[in-house]
């Protein structure tokens, strides 16, 4: 009898996100493999944040050159006629499923499907990223304890930018079998982030201002470090836009829970 192979975490997380999950050991499956492709960083603080805005220029200067398939797509997107307008939040929602569940979606047939919904430019987004700023060392664990308010501020502003996202991932899995993962783990975010808040809260906030991309393994800067300057960027481009989904996406597995 042949030896059963075992399968990387990211054959796993294609699998789970091709059908519905129902159960609490379907979802901790796919959690996993989610996080998979996610490190902790250790302590932040505003040095770093000016760390990232540096390395997030240069990775904009080399984004055509990282990302060539992507960028034609998403020329041909902005080009198309039907889809006048909708490069940016195509972008930002690739990036987004991209960056919380490691899942790759077609733009050309994303520009055709999705409503042109402004989560890129509306007031619920705006004031999530002011709960991102960092505040040197506000969010590591010991100041945690006597900033209750703020946590519930971080919480509320994501439970209300997650809910208007999910309505989108939510018509979106009716059109693709590849979101029906992210849809479970947004559902669960939005879980966490409703009231009434439990001592959990701490450190899923402590833990969204420490989740990191692996693809910046070679330093410790945590992801909403990156969407804290891409969102800066004026005027934003697709890019731009790609890059706050992806880290918005990071940030949100944090808050996902058990």
């Amino acid at each position: 009898m042949p030896k059963e192979t075992k399968k990387k975490p990211e054959d796993e997380l294609s699998e789970w996100s091709n059908e519905i999950m129902k159960t609490e050991k379907d979802f901790k499956k796919l959690k996993a493999a989610a996080m998979s492709f996610i490190k902790k960083t250790g302590a932040q603080n505003t040095a770093m944040h000016a760390e990232a805005v540096e390395i997030y220029k240069k990775e904009q200067e080399t984004f055509d050159a990282r990302h060539p398939e992507l960028v034609k797509d998403l020329e041909k997107v902005n080009a198309a006629a039907h889809a006048v307008g909708r490069a940016d939040v195509v972008s930002f929602y690739m990036g987004f499923v991209e960056g919380l569940a490691n899942t790759k979606l077609d733009p050309e047939q994303l520009a055709q499907k999705i409503a042109v919904d402004m989560v890129t430019d509306n007031l619920e987004l705006s004031a999530f990223m002011e709960q991102c700023k960092i505040h040197d060392s506000s969010l590591e664990p010991a100041a945690v304890e006597k900033d209750v308010k703020r946590l519930e501020s971080f919480m509320a502003a994501l439970l209300t930018l997650i809910k208007g996202i999910s309505t989108t991932i939510e018509d979106l899995s009716k059109e693709y079998a590849e979101c029906a993962g992210v849809l479970i783990l947004v559902q669960h975010i939005i879980k966490m982030a409703s009231p009434p808040y439990l001592a959990l809260i701490k450190q899923l906030v402590i833990d969204a201002f420490h989740f990191a991309s692996k693809k910046h393994r070679e330093n410790d800067l945590a992801a909403i470090h990156f969407l804290v300057s891409a969102w800066d960027v004026h005027p934003k481009t697709y890019k731009t836009w790609h890059q706050i989904g992806h880290s918005l996406g990071v940030v949100c597995l944090a808050t996902v829970g058990d």
